[in-house]
């Protein structure tokens, strides 16, 4: 099988993606990685928001979303 390059999946065995610290599973699940990435996509500018407003807990509810989904994104697709 052709090499893999930076960012690209190494094809022998299924490996982890070469380059990067992305697990195989990014691939095998894509919609699942899709779903993650949007979610951060939509919870990015709230945290934004509830920062600008200089108070505390609007802000922890909304930290607490954004690290939960960035958690469970790693968890699954980075070694």
């Amino acid at each position: 099988m052709g090499r893999a390059t930076q960012g690209q999946p190494a094809r022998e065995g299924g490996t982890d993606v070469r380059g990067t610290d992305a697990k195989s599973s990014i691939w095998h699940e894509r919609q699942r990685f899709q779903i993650d990435a949007q979610d951060l996509k939509r919870l990015t500018p709230k945290l934004t928001a509830a920062a600008q407003t200089g108070q505390l807990n609007p802000m922890r509810v909304v930290f607490g979303q954004t690290v939960k989904t960035w958690k469970s994104c790693h968890d699954s697709f980075r070694n």
